[in-house]
């Protein structure tokens, strides 16, 4: 069909439209109406889709952050009071962990019968003695005089290495002939109890920013929550989606040169919802970049309106056959059965699909983060690799754009829009486990592509603004 021919139609299907008002003030109407429709695409989705994620975040992170309420009193209190009052934790508040209370590698019973007869045995006075440092490879041949202290903190911060030795006649404070309670030191090296004593309050104190639980300080609880990552990690998972079209398929008037027919056209449709799910494989670096790809589905739905016109036959038992008429002005009329015709006009909507296999190709960055939840940056471009359109012309002489290709009448769009596809989001990604995550983001999608026809030259774009949650499993 020529262009003229395709004009001429779409005006005629809009006659009824604006049969009864001016012509100005209906494309003034038109013309306001998109742009109502772009500003709630255009700023109030992506101000909802903003707030939503902030609150998200806020909500998240009190969630998650730690309640470190009593903390300070807790450490202060189980350091400083007498022996017989501190809980059974004790050995706990110290190493962190109870499997590593004792330094032999043995179980939390040693430590357990350290705070239990420090129950019933009180603690020693302080004394000044003198004590001799044997030798060791970090260590001259003077002597060094270190203070001793109550018997209970210096058990607790008498270094076991293999150059060391205790005292002859060592005893714990149950009374039993064994080596006291030593937590694990930095090297095997003697080391001076104030030095050591400091740097035990420094890493308790470091402790109280993420410990989870006041009783049970956990000095490397922040190791154990969030391991050490690989140098590279693989990662797969499953998306989806759900959007807003962002263009019409109509393309821009300037495209087309003849605006009242691309405004005929663009009223006849309207960009519905866009859904998205897919798999994908993630190859990340532990400094927070990394590669996603996969595989994903899309699908544009259009609502397209049109007017449809049927032709009705009846009979008219009075219909007028013939009218005789003579020289001095008098007529006659006959009338008889005759068949007569009416057409009717009616609105038809209609529902267009659209459907894209694609394999994204993103590049991808998580912000460092030290709680579960954080923030990463991700965009890239999509290649298509298949694409499929469930489509009405608007009537049987008439085919829309998209589908000129399927009646060989020239290059159509839709079977030739190569054209990668853009895509950018920022979202939020919540570490589940050390091995499971939960990622939300809004995404911007756009493409471009080119009508070949001749009779019908147009810019097509298509665009959706959408918001997708997913999730991922490490592999490795």
């Amino acid at each position: 069909m020529s262009h003229d021919k395709f004009e001429e139609h779409i005006r005629k299907t809009l006659s009824g439209h604006a049969s009864n008002m001016d012509t100005n003030a209906f494309w003034a109407g038109l013309e306001n109406k998109r742009k109502k429709r772009r500003r709630f695409l255009f700023f109030w989705l992506p101000i909802g889709f903003l707030v939503l994620g902030l609150s998200t975040f806020a909500w998240f992170y009190n969630f998650t952050s730690p309640d470190t309420s009593g903390l300070a009193e807790q450490v202060e209190t189980n350091i400083g009071m007498p022996a017989k009052d501190q809980p059974d934790n004790e050995a706990v508040l110290i190493t962190g962990r109870k499997e590593d209370a004792t330094a032999d590698g043995s179980t939390d019973q040693t430590a357990r019968s350290v705070s239990e007869a420090g129950q019933s045995a009180p603690a020693p006075p302080l004394q000044q003695t003198k004590k001799e440092v044997p030798k060791s490879a970090s260590t001259t041949n003077s002597e060094t005089v270190v203070p001793e202290f109550d018997t209970e903190i210096q058990a607790t911060l008498s270094p076991k290495g293999t150059n060391s030795k205790e005292p002859a006649g060592a005893t714990d404070l149950a009374g039993n002939p064994e080596e006291v309670f030593q937590p694990q030191t930095r090297n095997a090296v003697q080391a001076d109890p104030l030095t050591e004593l400091s740097r035990l309050l420094f890493e308790i104190d470091f402790a109280s920013d993420f410990a989870q639980k006041p009783q049970a300080i956990i000095l490397f609880e922040k190791a154990e929550v969030f391991p050490k990552r690989k140098t590279w990690e693989t990662w797969i998972g499953f998306h989806a989606g759900i959007g807003a079209a962002i263009d019409q398929l109509s393309g821009t008037p300037d495209s087309l040169g003849n605006n009242a027919l691309l405004d005929a056209r663009q009223q006849a449709e309207k960009s519905l919802e866009v859904l998205f799910a897919g798999a994908d494989f993630y190859l990340m670096h532990r400094k927070g970049f990394g590669i996603r790809t996969g595989l994903e589905f899309q699908q544009f739905a259009q609502q397209l309106t049109y007017e449809e016109s049927n032709i009705e036959y009846f009979t008219d038992p009075n219909g007028l056959v013939r009218v005789y008429e003579f020289p001095d002005g008098s007529q006659i009329q006959e009338f008889d059965s005759i068949q007569v015709s009416n057409q009717i006009s009616r609105n038809v909507v209609h529902y267009n699909y659209f459907r894209f296999l694609e394999i994204p190709v993103a590049l991808r960055y998580e912000f460092p983060s030290d709680s579960k939840l954080g923030l990463f940056l991700e965009g890239g471009a999509s290649l298509n690799v298949w694409k499929s359109a469930t489509g009405k012309t608007i009537d049987q002489n008439t085919l829309l754009p998209e589908f000129i290709g399927e009646a060989n009448q020239g290059a159509d769009w839709f079977r030739n829009a190569l054209n990668p596809e853009a895509f950018a989001g920022l979202g939020l990604n919540y570490i589940v486990s050390d091995e499971f995550e939960i990622w939300m983001h809004p995404q911007v999608k756009y493409r471009f592509g080119n009508v070949a026809n001749p009779d019908y030259p147009l810019e097509q774009k298509l665009g959706s603004f959408s918001l997708q949650l997913g999730v991922r499993w490490k592999l490795n």
